[in-house]
């Protein structure tokens, strides 16, 4: 706004400051370093993000969040070379910005008569638990020292898109009832391989440099040519680890007290539900 115009003074203004889990590490552009605290400022959506978060394409590609992380984190300039490990973080916080720090959950009771509880969650107490994590890059097997690294938001998005596109292909294959015919075969066979190379993809991705005695190794297409053709037990390792890593950032469901009377009449004493910071029901 210029500063002649005279609503300047009630556009948006910060409403909360977060770190990141990364402390900005494997960003192209650390966006801590923009900001005099150390912290993101974090703005309140828009009504036009909010609308744009009720497209379903936008939802599909993750343009809808890549658009509401840019209006309400502006010193993250590319949403899309977000590491996995800030994105709940970022969403929550954006969350509490715009709608404040209760989230309410509606949690069906097993064994109930479609009994609905609704139960508040303190989203500050999620945040702080995001934040206290961090990733531990090295893992070795034999004389091999593997640098690990986080999704980025951009890749997750389009593996996840690709994961859609050969499930569904797989899908209509095998609701063609012609298992026998050599087309529907190769289709099958094509679409199996389509995943496994996408989730080896997948792994090779989060692997930024090899060492080994004779020095590192960081060109990706070598990186992984080797993962092609290492031993089961090399990929297991370091797989298993980046897995590991992945867990600790992951949110544990909230548990939840179940009235006596729901308990008396067949009712769990106690049960789970889900935290999954999803932009498709987490803002809309």
């Amino acid at each position: 706004m210029s500063e002649n115009n005279l609503l300047s003074k009630y556009a948006r203004q910060p409403k909360i400051f977060v770190g990141l889990p990364s402390n900005g590490k494997w960003y192209k552009e650390n966006p801590l370093e923009k900001s005099s605290s150390g912290e993101l400022p974090i703005y309140s959506m828009t009504a036009k993000d909010e609308i744009y978060l009720k497209t379903p394409d936008a939802l599909m590609n993750g343009e809808a969040t890549a658009a509401a992380i840019k209006s309400a984190c502006p010193l993250i300039n590319d949403p899309f070379d977000i590491p996995m490990v800030d994105l709940d973080a970022i969403l929550i916080a954006i969350r509490i910005a715009t709608y404040g720090e209760t989230l309410t959950l509606d949690a069906p009771v097993p064994n109930t008569d479609d009994e609905v509880l609704e139960v508040p969650v303190d989203l500050r107490v999620i945040l702080d638990s995001v934040l206290a994590q961090d990733w531990d890059e090295t893992v070795s097997v034999g004389e091999l020292t593997f640098l690990t690294r986080p999704l980025k938001y951009r890749d997750q998005n389009i593996f996840e898109m690709k994961q859609f596109n050969t499930e569904r292909i797989l899908q209509a294959v095998r609701a063609s009832n012609d298992a026998n015919d050599p087309n529907t075969k190769k289709m099958l066979q094509e679409a199996f391989d389509e995943l496994t190379e996408n989730n080896l993809d997948l792994i090779v991705k989060q692997i930024y440099c090899i060492k080994t005695p004779d020095g590192e190794e960081t060109d990706p297409n070598v990186i992984k040519d080797f993962f092609y053709n290492t031993d089961k037990k090399t990929f297991d390792a370091v797989s298993n680890h980046i897995r590991a890593q992945k867990k600790k950032f992951n949110i544990p469901p909230h548990k939840i007290q179940v009235p006596e009377h729901l308990v008396e009449a067949g009712a769990k004493p106690v049960i789970e539900v889900p935290l999954v910071f999803d932009q498709s029901n987490f803002f809309v």
